[in-house]
């Protein structure tokens, strides 16, 4: 596998996961019986996933696509030597 393809497919899973997180999040939200007004508008409960929870997502996207890229050029390097 490539380099270009690890961080392709890692980058596929981590969108579709967030994907269905999120949808679960919103319909979550939307579901409970107590709502009113604002609350039932359906960008409330996405900003609200955007300012709780995709930040901390897209950090550890970024950290996990860093560590690929390192490990991949470590890895490469060793198999050179030998």
């Amino acid at each position: 596998m490539t380099k270009r393809r690890a961080i392709l497919l890692t980058f596929t899973a981590w969108l579709t996961g967030v994907s269905v997180y999120g949808y679960w999040y919103v319909t979550s939200i939307l579901s409970q019986t107590d709502l009113h007004g604002y609350e039932r508008w359906p960008m409330f409960p996405i900003f609200g996933f955007m300012v709780d929870r995709l930040i901390y997502l897209f950090f550890g996207l970024i950290v996990v696509l860093y560590a690929e890229a390192i490990l991949f050029e470590m890895f490469a390097r060793k198999q050179k030597v030998m």
